[in-house]
């Protein structure tokens, strides 16, 4: 299907989750994370720039949200209050430790499967660039 579409990232890319974030060794410390990620602290995430494109265009086109977090009822909450709407979200499930690349490629495939849709058709936006990379094979 000729359907064009965005998928977005959310953290880095369309939210600012940063202050729940802790480095060591410049990686991130997933339990830390994990620990964070409870609705009070996701309530202070806020949106980046890009979210504006997301806003402006979410009526035009499908927009898919690919995420390598596990969404959780309280992150659907912070989408809907900044009045960011998706057909879909594609996220990590639970007890899936997979790289984050390896993840995404494995979720957007069967969201083309399943969906129908052409991958010429839709644009990713992603923070880091070994999931841009991962993808664009």
């Amino acid at each position: 299907m000729n359907k064009k579409h965005l998928i977005f990232d959310l953290d880095g890319t369309t939210v600012n989750s940063s202050h729940r974030q802790r480095l060591i060794n410049g990686k991130l410390d997933l339990e830390h994370w994990k620990a964070n990620a409870i609705r009070s602290k996701i309530m202070q995430d806020t949106l980046l720039p890009l979210s504006k494109v997301w806003l402006g265009l979410q009526d035009k086109l499908d927009i898919f949200v690919c995420t390598a977090r596990n969404i959780a009822d309280a992150d659907i909450e912070f989408l809907a209050r900044h009045g960011l709407r998706y057909t879909d979200i594609l996220s990590r499930p639970l007890g899936d430790s997979s790289s984050d690349p390896i993840l995404k490629v494995r979720l957007l495939r069967n969201m083309y499967s399943v969906r129908k849709l052409d991958p010429l058709q839709g644009l990713f936006f992603d923070d880091k660039q070994e999931n841009l990379d991962a993808v664009s094979l």
